[in-house]
Order: structure tokens, then C-alpha cells, then sequence
């Protein structure tokens, strides 16, 4: 038996027609009920108390307009199993509080537009075409760190670099200094082939010293060309 057929199911005591409250459900044959309910109006839905609703199988819910969802209190959601959450347009989020992020298993990101992080002073950005880093302040630390670059290009203002040891080969070196400061304790060299060209080269020694138990150098080649002015003053006279 249908249920909005136009024939009354079971009487009840309240004349709709001047009375402003519906019946209460009570009194109407909700087991006779086999169409769905529709609403084509507004609809309002207020409660006072607490409101808690179990669901035993699927629920879809499509909504053609906008979602405004106002929470003054705690929020939690629970997925047993599995979340899927797409979205066509814009998709913003904010949050005043702080932000914290538990994985317990393998965390899957993938971009594939541009990609903008502000997190205080610093900035990521990362597209498929380059990289930028800009930040007051950048701390890393690595136990082993292994880099490989086709191109490299710095520029600091200040750059300081304390280090342990360092191993360094290349195959073209070109380095154009203003000013070098030095401090070598202890320096190693051999030199297959060396050549140093000077437009002008000026040394300047108030004292010198230079005592050697035993000193080699091995420089199967070595070219000079070049314009030099010396004043050398060992031990000051």
C-alpha cells in the first residue's frame, strides 16, 4: 500500500487546516510507509539537546547548493575504513589554532600543479620547473647527505663553512676573489700541471720565516706569465 496516495491510513484528532502544529508521528503509520519522503521546501531542523543518530548501512547525501556547517565546540570524525574526499573547485582550509598530523603508515602526496607552503617566514613553492627557497632563518642537520647537481649557482652575502674534512675535485675550477683571507695550518698539495697568470701580483711581508726539515714539490709543469712587483722584507730588514 502506497503511503502518499491521498487516502487517510489513520484518523487523527487535529483539524490541519486551523490547527498551525502538525500531528505527532505517533499517529501515523510509519510500517505502511514504502515511498521515499521528499521535501520540495526549506527546511528547518533545531535541537536544544544532545542529537545522536545510527546509521547500520550507506548514506548519500547530495547537495546541489552550499554547505555551511558552524561547529562552537569540539568536532571529531572516526572512518573505520576507508575516506575519500574530492574536490572540483577551490578547496581552502583554515585553522587558528595549532595544526597536528599523526600518520602511523605510509603517507602518499601527489602534486600535479604548482605547489605553495607559507609557514611563517619561510616559503616553498615547487612546480615541475623549478625550485625556490626563501626563508630568514634555514637549520639542517644530516648524519650522511649525498647531492648531485647539473648546475649550481649561489649567492651569499655572508657564507661561513666550518668543516671537519673536505674532499673536493673538479674538473674546471674558476674562481674570481675581491679579497681572501687564509689561515692554513697545515697544507698538502701536488700539482700534475699548474699554471698562474698575473696581471699584477703584490706581496707585502713585514716578517717572514720559512724553516723546513724536509719539503718537496713535484710539479712536472708549471707556467708563470704575468706581470709581478714583489717587496719582500723577511724578518723585518
Amino acid at each position: 500500500m502506497a503511503t502518499f496516495d491521498g487516502i487517510t491510513k489513520t484518523p487523527t484528532r487535529v483539524n490541519l487546516a486551523k490547527d498551525a502544529f502538525q500531528p505527532h508521528m505517533g499517529s501515523l503509520g510509519r510500517g505502511s510507509a514504502t515511498e521515499e519522503a521528499k521535501i520540495h521546501g526549506e527546511r528547518v531542523h533545531q535541537i536544544d539537546g544532545d542529537f545522536r543518530e545510527t546509521i547500520a548501512l550507506n548514506v548519500n547525501t547530495v547537495v546541489k547548493g552550499t554547505v555551511v556547517q558552524e561547529i562552537t565546540d569540539n568536532y571529531m570524525t572516526v572512518v573505520g575504513e576507508n575516506r575519500s574526499d574530492i574536490v572540483s573547485g577551490t578547496y581552502i582550509e583554515t585553522i587558528i589554532g595549532p595544526h597536528i598530523i599523526t600518520t602511523m603508515n605510509v603517507f602518499n602526496e601527489t602534486r600535479i600543479g604548482a605547489h605553495i607552503q607559507t609557514h611563517g617566514g619561510i616559503m616553498w613553492q615547487h612546480d615541475k620547473a623549478n625550485e625556490w627557497h626563501v626563508g630568514v632563518l634555514n637549520v639542517s642537520f644530516y648524519a650522511v647527505s649525498h647531492e648531485m647537481q647539473i648546475e649550481h649557482f649561489e649567492a651569499a652575502l655572508h657564507h661561513h663553512e666550518i668543516k671537519g674534512m673536505h674532499n673536493y675535485f673538479a674538473v674546471n675550477d674558476n674562481a674570481a676573489v675581491l679579497v681572501q683571507f687564509q689561515t692554513k695550518p697545515l697544507n698538502v698539495k701536488a700539482d700534475v700541471t699548474e699554471a698562474k697568470i698575473y696581471a699584477m701580483e703584490c706581496e707585502i711581508m713585514a716578517l717572514g720565516a720559512r724553516a723546513g726539515m724536509l719539503e718537496g714539490h713535484l710539479v712536472p709543469l708549471k707556467a708563470n706569465a704575468g706581470a709581478r712587483v714583489g717587496l719582500d722584507t723577511p724578518f723585518g730588514g
